[in-house]
């Protein structure tokens, strides 16, 4: 019944997910389409760069500390003090939102300059301007994710992830509406105003679980031991941000567009991450959490390689496919309107250099949970301390062979090192055993071999873009398929036993 929980779960953060994700890039085709990649492209997509490293420090550092410690309480029947905990972490988190939104409203140049260098007079002036509206989506954001925690814990899935959907719905109007007359202040107000309503509709929801109560004491001895743990695992949890920040460092010493190219490209590939691997992680976390807090570590295993498997089957193919058609990708996503052949070629790149990276980024997110619950924050610390270094030194190297796209290839390798260092440090628990990389050694040669079938169709015929993708993605998976499910029987029980799961009703 847990696995079949599971995989509901999944389903369902997958679906929202997908509808929040072709949200965001409906905004992002629109604005790609409207403002082309010009210096106030450059300045919105820094400033929010900057905030979505400073929101993941809290709100996601927020989620992977106080949903395991609220989750066990649940287990063990204190609800009460689950209660407790959560009004004093949401009352200390919110005072914490408040001084960093006074700080960056009052000098916003100076984060301007730490995190964009190269940026001209004009450009730092405008970035500042959009740095103080957008800064104000940290602290509805950070309500949101209490609740959207509280309503996970009590196995609500589909009503936590409506914040994801909500959050872009103004910035989709604001574009259609105002395509002419679209400026980045206004994409900036309407970001702003999805915040407010997702934050409202969050807490809501979560009303029926949980309501806020004004503490008499915000930090006592449980608070405080909770705390320990979150500017370490703030850190963890912000790992991809903070090197896609430290990308855009670099990239604002490059031509103009250069921020706009790692934004659209991360894009893509986030899109692919946030739909498959963050909604499985989503789905697991809370089930994990309750596998260790009874002590059932052999189940913790079995679990945990099921779903690393199943993750590999789903993204090495979709990485094959960013390999041969990362150009058709850009072009048919975003190659309209003022966007140009230079900016889609220079995209692609970025696309291509990340693409290589997804399964690792995906990895991550699981392999981060498992520090996470079993409370190793401090050699996760020092695996992302090394990922962190490694980027840098890699985008130095990089940025002066192949540009922008040598900056998205740095943070790939560094996500490969992480995680070796990462498989070290969690032998005990044996996940990564033969039986695991023999199947992930079985799913690269399909892929290899669908590749090669792909690559003649493509020699053999020309067509336009669409057409072009269109064709090669069937063939491409009906090959891989055809040898994942018709050839190999492990493989072919494994989504016979998920489609099952899938038509059972919940217990």
């Amino acid at each position: 019944m847990a696995v079949n929980k599971i995989v509901k779960n999944a389903s369902t953060v997958m679906l929202f997910s997908l509808i929040a994700k072709l949200s965001s890039f409906l905004v992002e085709l629109l604005v790609a389409s409207n403002l082309g990649a010009t210096k106030d492209t450059d300045s919105f997509y820094m400033v929010y760069g900057i905030v979505q490293i400073i929101y993941p420090m809290i709100s996601v550092g927020i989620w992977k500390v106080f949903l395991p410690e609220y989750k066990t309480r649940l287990v063990l029947g204190k609800e009460k003090d689950a209660t407790d905990i959560t009004s004093k972490l949401i009352t200390f988190f919110s005072l914490v939102a408040g001084v960093i939104i006074l700080l960056t409203f009052g000098f916003p140049e100076l984060f301007i300059k730490l995190f964009a260098p190269g940026f001209d007079g004009e450009t730092t002036l405008v970035s500042s301007d959009l740095l103080r509206i957008v800064i104000f989506i940290l602290l509805f954001n950070i309500i949101a994710t209490f609740s959207s925690a509280i309503l996970q814990s009590q196995g609500r899935f589909s009503k936590a992830q409506l914040k994801d959907v909500i959050f872009h719905i103004p910035s989709v109007l604001y574009l259609l509406v105002y395509r002419s007359e679209a400026s980045v202040t206004g994409l900036a107000l309407s970001i702003v105003i999805g915040a407010i309503v997702a934050s409202i509709n969050g807490y809501i929801l979560s009303r029926r679980y949980y309501r806020f109560s004004v503490p008499g004491k915000i930090l006592d001895n449980n608070v405080l031991k909770i705390l320990k743990n979150v500017p370490v695992t703030c850190l963890n949890s912000i790992i991809n941000q903070l090197n896609n920040v430290i990308d855009r460092v670099f990239a604002s010493w490059l031509p103009t567009g250069a921020v706009t190219y790692l934004n659209y490209g991360g894009k893509l590939i986030h899109l692919f991450d946030g739909i498959f691997s963050t909604a499985i992680s989503t789905a697991l976390f809370p089930y994990l959490t309750e596998l260790v807090a009874k002590e059932e570590y052999d189940r913790l295993r079995e679990v945990l390689k099921k779903y690393i498997v199943l993750i590999c089957m789903i993204l090495l193919p979709i990485t094959s496919i960013i390999i041969i058609y990362s150009n058709e990708i850009v072009e048919v996503v975003f190659g309209h309107g003022k966007f140009d052949k230079s900016s889609v070629d220079e995209t692609a790149m970025v696309l291509l250099m990340y693409g290589l990276g997804l399964l690792f980024m995906c990895m991550t997110t699981i392999v981060n949970d498992v520090f996470y619950i079993l409370k190793r924050n401090k050699l996760l610390f020092v695996s992302t301390i090394i990922n962190i270094v490694s980027n840098i030194i890699l985008d130095f190297i990089f940025v002066d062979i192949w540009g922008v796209a040598g900056l998205s290839l740095a943070t790939t390798i560094s996500l490969f090192v992480s995680l070796v260092i990462k498989h070290l440090y969690i032998r005990d628990i044996h996940i990564f055993d033969w039986e695991l990389i023999k199947h992930i050694i079985i799913v690269v040669l399909y892929c290899v071999i669908s590749v090669g079938a792909v690559i003649i169709f493509n020699i053999m015929v020309s067509f336009n873009p669409l057409l072009r993708l269109s064709l090669g993605i069937v063939i491409f998976f009906a090959l891989y398929l055809s040898l994942t499910i018709g050839v190999n029987k492990e493989m072919r029980a494994m989504f016979i036993s998920l489609i099952r799961d899938l038509k059972k009703k919940k217990s």
